[in-house]
């Protein structure tokens, strides 16, 4: 027969070329059918092992949220009671039970969206009750395991206060700074900027400060952290 001529398959069926002998072999023999088989099933198995995670995934971030719901619920309370009275005048126990609350998120749920967001409540709460050393830390706690999260400027700004509160202004500036840079150009860096020029103030460095106020105001003019910067340089000017 010559080369490339028709062949018979191995079941007397229609002719094959020459050249597709070997391929049709191949693709016939047990061993190739089974190989086919083991991948087909091991890509559907991964394939619902995925899924079956996605939806488990799903529902422990609904669990999470409920839970984080919970405990909002219950801070409202104490964060009203914070708006018309002092720190001291709050119930420790009521406060202590809402801390215990939003911790519970984190430990039941880590790997959910709302356990972040509870750690920065924590760290509101802690700041509103003047334990500004454990709100630096919550703080700090958070752009340490969510560097990528999205509250990481709120977070910077939290730890930026907590740490005014204690009177580290040297640390709360470097803190300013660094949330400044990490939103250049928009009017969260303003509210950076207008962080470090108050440090500045606190730590008797005028000119600089001064020069904060003023790169505020030509960078965002429009802004109301803009106007506030006028009006602290009027200020430093008429001292």
């Amino acid at each position: 027969m010559a080369a490339g001529g028709n062949i018979r398959g191995p079941e007397g069926g229609a002719a094959l070329p020459g050249g597709w002998e070997g391929f049709w072999r191949a693709a016939t023999s047990r061993r190739t059918l089974t190989g086919l088989g083991l991948a087909l099933l091991a890509g559907l198995l991964i394939g619902t092992g995925l899924l079956a995670y996605r939806l488990y995934a799903a529902r422990q971030e609904l669990k999470a949220q409920a839970l984080l719901g919970e405990a909002l619920t219950e801070a409202e309370s104490v964060t009203e009671a914070l708006r018309g009275g002092k720190p001291e005048d709050l119930n420790q126990e009521a406060a202590q039970k809402v801390l215990g609350a939003l911790q519970k998120v984190r430990e039941e749920y880590p790997r959910s969206q709302a356990a972040g967001f509870a750690l920065l409540q924590v760290g509101h709460l802690q700041y509103r009750l003047g334990r500004y050393a454990e709100a630096a830390r919550t703080y700090e706690a958070y752009l340490r395991e969510y560097p990528r999260g999205p509250f990481v400027f709120w977070a910077a700004m939290g730890q930026g206060y907590s740490l005014e509160g204690q009177g580290e202004w040297e640390r709360a500036a470097r803190v300013y700074e660094a949330a400044a840079e990490r939103h250049a150009g928009t009017p969260l860096a303003a509210e950076a900027l207008m962080g470090v020029g108050r440090c500045y103030e606190a730590l008797t460095r005028v000119r600089e400060a001064q020069a904060i106020y003023t790169e505020v105001v030509k960078k965002y003019p429009e802004t109301v952290w803009g106007s506030l910067a006028e009006r602290r340089l009027a200020f430093l000017e008429a001292s």
